[in-house]
């Protein structure tokens, strides 16, 4: 677990350091699709704890699973999130 602690403070230090909003999605989000700030800020943050959460995942119990098996996995569950 002290990983995923240095983790968490590596990327909370990084986003309080270094903001990045010079993306093209930042504005196509903001400008096109008229999501206000907070929304946008909510999705980055759910999606860097989803990606933690995947990395927690995978050391505990994915490492001995061959590479082609996680990735066909991912893409049919991608395929079957796509008809949600």
């Amino acid at each position: 677990m002290r990983e995923i602690y240095q983790i968490v403070i590596f990327y909370l230090v990084r986003g309080v350091t270094q903001p990045r909003f010079d993306d093209f999605a930042y504005f196509f989000y903001l400008d096109e699709l008229g999501i206000s700030l907070f929304a946008f800020s909510c999705l980055i943050l759910v999606s860097s704890i989803a990606s933690m959460i995947g990395a927690a995942i995978y050391k505990s119990f994915l490492r001995t699973v061959d590479t082609r098996w996680i990735v066909f996995w991912g893409i049919l569950s991608q395929v079957g999130q796509s008809f949600a």
